[in-house]
């Protein structure tokens, strides 16, 4: 709560011509204002008193000499001025108007954590500690931490991403958490394994993904490189939260994350699925994406006809194991409560849609084509058809390689 003194006498600018006395000048928030120790007396909408100086005086504080230069009025409120948010406004100037490129990432790091002098902040101590008693999110992020909370730290950085930015989230950053200390190198070793195929229908135009590798209460921030995914690039760490030098360096990296994801947004495909997603189908098939396969399940009570192709489908499945242009199944198919069947390879669905991919030019054309007949004669040979050729139904698992999916 900010609180000023002030008397009329000698600030007469305070003073409306009908008598009222105008907080507007202060920058309180009406609804907290507190004058004297009464509450309510200012009119939310006008920032003006509900009653004239005088009838306060009078009946109100009933103080003829409130407001006079030997009694001047205390009054107290919730700051307008927002000292949090327009500091972080400043960090996020100048904007980005482009993506950065991946070149260019270390380098923005290495500046958001160097400041001259000997605060990590270029802010003083009592201006925090004056925010974490007013923003609860400022006491959350500040306060003390016991290494019981570190796990709650590092999620409460990914739902603040998740927040920003809906069932996007895992598009253009990634995590991973470990609840032992000393297993930081484990974390971030494991990131990379997130990241092994990428692909155009899901990170678009991605070059790089930002991620953060945490154990216990130690966080590093790295980056994963589209060119090459078998590296993982320490960008900064490592990042103690159990004390406020950590948090506060943390502070910092999380308004240049913002900045990053924020722009990186524009690269991803409009209609991209998040991974982990569920998609249902009115046929009651549902189709889970993970990272580099797909769970295929389908309600029996809507296609019962799978309960006795099962035995054929599954032989299909195992003559497909011997076809580079068949989708193959790395588990199933088989029936439990559901018609289950895990797929590979993982690939860009090829069509019209805002998810497909097209064919860009005569050689990809040639190749999809092949890879199709390729598909068919592997089928033909092991006595099934296929009877569904479209295609939506041909996913690209790279420029020269195509497969033919739903056998079913």
């Amino acid at each position: 709560m900010d609180e000023v003194f002030i008397n009329h006498e000698a600030d007469p600018y305070v003073l409306e011509a009908d008598g009222t006395f105008d907080v507007a000048a202060l920058q309180l928030r009406p609804a907290t204002v507190v004058i004297n120790g009464k509450k309510g007396l200012v009119d939310v909408q006008t920032s003006k008193t509900k009653r004239t100086f005088a009838e306060l005086q009078e009946k109100v504080l009933r103080d003829a000499t409130a407001g006079s230069m030997a009694n001047p009025l205390r009054i107290s409120g919730a700051s307008l001025a927002d000292k949090t948010g327009q500091y972080v406004r400043q960090l996020l100037e100048p904007a980005f108007v482009t993506v950065p490129a991946a070149v260019d990432i270390p380098a923005l790091f290495q500046s958001a954590l160097h400041i001259s002098g000997t605060l990590l902040f270029p802010v003083p101590d009592v201006f925090y500690e004056s925010q974490r008693l007013q923003n609860e999110d400022m006491e959350f992020y500040l306060a003390p931490v016991s290494k019981s909370g570190a796990t709650t730290f590092s999620s409460a950085i990914h739902t603040v991403l998740s927040k920003q930015f809906p069932a996007r989230a895992e598009m253009v950053q990634a995590g991973e958490d470990k609840y032992e200390e000393g297993k930081l190198d484990q974390a971030v070793a494991e990131l990379k394994q997130k990241m092994r195929h990428w692909s155009r229908s899901y990170h678009g135009q991605e070059e790089f993904l930002l991620c953060y590798a945490m154990a216990g209460g130690h966080v590093r921030i790295c980056m994963l490189r589209r060119d090459d995914p078998d590296s993982c690039l320490v960008l900064s760490g490592d990042h103690n939260i159990y004390v406020m030098r950590g948090r506060l360096q943390l502070l910092r990296i999380a308004v240049l994350l913002y900045r990053i994801l924020a722009i990186q947004q524009t690269q991803l495909p409009r209609d991209a699925v998040p991974l982990g997603s569920e998609l249902e189908f009115p046929s009651g098939t549902t189709i889970t994406v993970m990272e580099d396969y797909i769970m295929k399940r389908v309600d029996l009570e809507k296609q019962s006809h799978l309960v006795d192709q099962l035995g054929a489908l599954q032989q299909l499945y195992k003559a497909a194991r011997a076809s580079k242009h068949l989708i193959r199944s790395e588990e199933g198919p088989h029936i439990r409560t559901r018609y289950t069947v895990i797929l590979s390879p993982f690939g860009d669905q090829l069509g019209s849609g805002s998810v497909a991919v097209r064919i860009t030019s005569l050689a990809q054309l040639q190749a999809a084509i092949r890879c199709t007949l390729l598909a068919l004669k592997d089928m033909h040979a092991a006595a099934f058809a296929h009877t569904d050729i479209r295609w939506p139904n041909v996913i690209k698992c790279s420029n020269t390689v195509f497969c033919l999916i739903d056998l079913q």
